[in-house]
């Protein structure tokens, strides 16, 4: 399927712009300001989530996760209470906080400042098909010039604990591999056994490469039961509730310590995404973070299982734990890592352009907003149903960003990276190299082409959503209220209004996205500053006078000279209402493959494996050194791209 995602980024500049209105002449005023929407647009009234619901038993239910909700456009009337809303029509208002926010985020862009809603302390994480080692945590005693406790990483050797189903203890001696009954048994579910439970046993080496020794007539520890002494840790089913998994495992400890002074703060990380994991039948660990818990907490046992996976290159080297051999990996760079200079400002950081100007809230400290928003009302119609499209509308499932997917959310590191994460990438050979992920940049939505006829059709269901936007055409008009900025605070402000295009509103060629289903085409608008006024006070027969004369200060071209011309380049093309134009077959989607419209599909289909030739691909790669991502998004280029071709009619990249 081509298609044209509709989100792309737009890069960071090179340097934090800094405030700018130092030991200038403070100006206060009003901006007037005029919006028309160039599609339909909304933005939820949510004083009521049911106003168009069909079905009465709706507003009985208190798991609102459990019910269709239906949203009328945002007004001044309070819905709660009311039902079957089509005939009932108000007057459309975009509220003040809104069309802040989005003129925020894009002055973040056009002048580079902070990136102020990175969610800085968001944990990033990726599965991958590496296979992890046993080992096992030792607590020590001793502890560092800090006072905090140090753990060490020992290996461990890993033996197979079968038994004859779910919560029976008797040792299952049958060839497994021979057997598909075998394999159906949930021997790992052992609710006398808990996790990282020290254990007894009878060991039973066996022969071949890769093949684990077995364990039978398994006991809990006692210093007077002779046999192998091992650590118990059980895991869960496989994700999305497949039931391959059928083993418990036994960590026997080796003497050698892998890695002195582990950072286990990592573990916990991932076992908080794993119990954040909303899908169903998604393995959350519970009992496993119960008793790591303990374990810190010196209420367990000495040791305490854990898998491990090492990566080195020239000298550097990382390590990753988890709960289970297959798993996410948890990265040690965040998004306030990966955005450096750009991460949410504060005092000790210095502010911004954009913190300066439209104020921000750190801990312990904050700065006051320099600019007031007013709400902007529509222009009178006859009759109110005039400012909606015919009838409510069923929006197809949307979810939340994927940080996961980084062929999209980050840069391609070099031209011959063939898979790269947060904190590493493969090369075209299978080489890894250690390297900091760089963030592709600050994420936007393209224009798309919709107009009032936009009916998606999808079916109503507990996961999306049913609204009433506006019409295309509609006109509304606010204020601006700004207090202290110099004239070059001002004329930026200006610019940004306008969206850099000094066009009438109804001939502009740019413009932005407000509200909500942005990805679906919804929300686009022209803004036109029309009238500028700068407060002042004169002294006027001996009493002080306010006056407001127009502003006349504005220099569009002296303005584009002040900002990055990069920025400036790229901007021009992400405020453009015709910057993409779809080629034949092109549609604007999610990636989607012909197979099925669920995103994850194609995004499955994408991270392939290759074999040792590092051309001919597989499904299910072997290690992580295999993987590759088939294609990958570029800041500012609207169609995918190809990481690497073939000429081989055998099941090459090229071929797929």
């Amino acid at each position: 399927m081509n298609f044209i995602n509709p989100y792309n980024f737009i890069p960071i500049g090179s340097t934090k712009s800094e405030n700018i209105d130092k030991g200038e002449k403070m100006l206060s005023g009003v901006i007037e300001y005029s919006v028309l929407t160039k599609t339909p647009v909304f933005i939820p009234n949510t004083s009521n989530y049911l106003v168009f619901s069909k079905n009465p038993e709706d507003d009985k239910t208190k798991d609102k996760k459990e019910v269709h909700k239906t949203y009328d456009f945002f007004s001044y009337n309070n819905l709660e209470g009311k039902t079957h809303g089509e005939n009932n029509y108000y007057k459309p208002v975009i509220p003040g906080s809104e069309i802040r926010g989005m003129f925020r985020s894009n002055f973040e862009i056009l002048t580079n400042s902070c990136m102020s809603a990175l969610d800085s302390d968001l944990q990033l994480s990726k599965r991958t098909m590496e296979s992890y080692k046993a080992g096992l945590l030792y607590k020590r005693k001793d502890k560092d010039k800090e006072g905090n406790v140090i753990y060490d990483l020992y290996k461990a050797t890993d033996v197979l604990w079968r038994t004859y189903g779910a919560d029976n203890t008797v040792t299952d001696p049958g060839k497994w591999k021979d057997d598909k009954e075998h394999k159906k048994r949930k021997c790992y579910i052992q609710k006398d056994f808990a996790e990282g439970e020290r254990v007894k046993f009878k060991l039973k080496e066996r022969k071949g490469k890769g093949v684990k020794p077995l364990a039978s007539e398994v006991k809990k520890y006692s210093k007077d039961i002779k046999g192998t002494e091992g650590y118990i840790i059980k895991g869960e089913k496989s994700p999305g509730g497949r039931s391959e998994k059928h083993c418990c495992h036994i960590f026997v400890k080796d003497v050698k310590a892998e890695w002195k002074e582990i950072k286990i703060s990592l573990l916990d990380d991932l076992l908080e995404v794993y119990a954040a994991n909303e899908l169903e039948n998604a393995s959350h660990y519970k009992e496993y973070r119960e008793k790591l818990k303990e374990f810190k907490e010196g209420k367990g046992n000495e040791y305490f299982p854990v898998y491990y996976s090492i990566i080195t290159d020239k000298g550097k080297k990382k390590v990753f734990i988890a709960p289970a051999c297959k798993t996410r990996e948890i990265y040690d760079n965040t998004l306030k890592k990966l955005a450096k200079e750009f991460a949410p400002c504060t005092k000790e950081s210095g502010y911004c352009e954009a913190c300066e100007l439209f104020g921000t809230m750190t801990e312990g400290d904050g700065k006051s907003s320099k600019i007031r928003f007013s709400d902007l009302v529509a222009e009178d119609k006859k009759e109110n149903k005039d400012y909606y499209i015919e009838k409510p509308v069923t929006l197809p499932e949307m979810s939340s960003p994927k940080l996961n997917n980084m062929e999209f959310y980050l840069s391609r590191p070099e031209e011959n990276a063939y898979f790269w994460t947060y904190d590493y990438y493969i090369d075209a050979d299978g080489k890894l190299h250690i390297e900091q992920g760089k963030l592709s940049g600050r994420k936007f939505y393209w224009h798309q082409y919709i107009d009032d006829t936009y009916n998606p059709g999808a079916e109503r269901g507990k996961r999306n959503i049913t609204i009433r936007p506006l019409k295309k055409g509609i006109t509304f008009h606010g204020k601006l209220f700004f207090d202290g900025i110099s004239r070059n605070t001002l004329n930026k402000l200006i610019y940004l209004i306008n969206a850099g295009d000094e066009s009438s509103i109804e001939e502009k060629e740019h413009g932005y996205k407000i509200g909500t289903a942005k990805p679906l085409g919804l929300g686009s608008i022209a803004c036109k500053a029309d009238k500028v006024y700068i407060k002042s006070y004169i002294i006027k027969d001996g009493m002080v006078v306010k006056e407001t004369p127009e502003y006349n200060g504005y220099n569009y071209s002296e303005v584009r000279g002040m900002l990055d011309g990069k920025i400036v380049e790229n901007y021009d093309m992400m405020t453009g209402f015709h910057s993409i134009k779809l080629e034949n077959g092109e549609v604007f989607s999610y990636p989607k493959t012909e197979a099925g419209p669920e995103g994850y599909r194609w995004f499955v289909d994408n991270h392939k494996g290759l074999k040792k030739d590092r051309i001919t691909k597989v499904n299910m790669p072997n290690t992580r050194k295999d993987m590759v991502f088939l294609e990958y998004l570029e800041a500012m280029e609207p169609r995918v791209k190809r990481t690497i071709t073939g000429n081989n009619n055998n099941g090459e990249i090229d071929n797929q």
